[in-house]
């Protein structure tokens, strides 16, 4: 599942303890992004592969079809 970086950043910064100073913030808010990215890049990588995959079983049933 791809998740925008930018709402789930601010999200964990919502929810983080009202002490934290503003540069506490700003760390965790890039630290929260930078994550985000990551598990991003990750799950794109798996959602190509199988929508790779799917459509070389979709064009390999055609080729083993008798309409051609």
């Amino acid at each position: 599942m791809i998740i925008d970086p930018n709402q789930f950043a601010l999200s964990v910064v919502q929810s983080s303890s009202p002490e934290l100073t503003i540069q506490d913030k700003i760390t965790l808010y890039k630290e929260a992004y930078t994550s985000i990215e990551e598990h991003n890049k990750v799950a794109q990588e798996q959602e190509n592969k199988q929508a790779a995959k799917e459509q070389n079983d979709f064009l390999d049933a055609f080729d083993d079809s008798e309409f051609f």
